[in-house]
């Protein structure tokens, strides 16, 4: 999407373009990728305003004692860093902004893009042990899908928690990564459809000029996750700062 036009102040306009929601990649991977992991817990903020639902992350931080999950965060970080050709020197990170569609739902998404490659392609990376791979494919490629990335190179490492040693690297088409990955324990299609219906019910649950904290508990009931939506303290200031940014 292109922001800047000399022939007009605005020219992204989302009463024109019929968009329902804005938010970042965060929240929809968080809404899909809970069919898979049902007892994850997350929440994040919801509100109102010109009939467009906006949705703001709410990082729940879980500190990281644990040393083979420490040493496996820092070789992700690492094998990002050697893939995109971002060094030290390099402060924060470039963002995109696209439209996501659902039936019958658009939504305008901002995320942050790992690297582009010399033939403008976005590339989301990502790299795990040989047993995750099931479950990093599919949360990789809802990341990559919903931020309109074209390509996904992930690597893999031993099975061992202590394994470094990156084996295999693959550089895959997105739109090849469900033929090739999907293996009964996720599907693509399922996870959309889960993030469609739950923008859905949000749609319908959500008031103009309120903010909610919409989450997901972690607990399991019946084989479904459990989402809960309450009206936000006034502390929680969404539909002010989204009354200050849109005209």
């Amino acid at each position: 999407i292109n922001y800047k036009d000399d022939d007009t102040e605005n020219p992204y306009n989302m009463a024109e373009r019929k968009v329902n929601f804005v938010g970042n990649i965060g929240v929809l991977r968080k809404m899909g990728f809970t069919l898979l992991r049902l007892k994850s817990s997350w929440e994040c903020e919801v509100c109102r305003y010109k009939d467009i639902i906006y949705l703001s992350d709410r990082f729940i931080r879980r500190k990281v004692t644990n040393e083979s999950e420490l040493r496996a965060n820092h070789w992700d970080y690492k094998f990002h860093d050697l893939l995109s050709g971002w060094d030290e020197s390099f402060i924060g990170c470039p963002y995109t902004v696209c439209e996501f569609e659902l039936p019958g739902i658009k939504c305008l998404i901002a995320g942050q893009v790992d690297c582009v490659n010399e033939a403008g392609e976005y590339v989301e990376i990502s790299l795990c042990s040989k047993k995750e791979i099931p479950e990093l494919v599919a949360q990789s490629w809802l990341h990559a899908y919903i931020g309109g990335n074209q390509r996904l190179v992930h690597g893999v490492r031993g099975i061992a928690s202590y394994e470094n040693l990156v084996t295999e690297v693959n550089d895959d088409k997105l739109e090849d990564i469900p033929r090739k990955y999907e293996d009964g324990t996720w599907k693509a299609t399922a996870m959309l459809g889960h993030i469609h219906d739950v923008l859905c019910s949000l749609q319908d649950r959500v008031q103009e000029g309120h903010t909610y904290i919409f989450r997901n508990s972690g607990e399991e009931r019946f084989g479904r996750s459990s989402y809960y939506i309450t009206e936000a303290p006034e502390e929680h200031e969404l539909l002010d700062k989204v009354k200050k940014c849109v005209s």
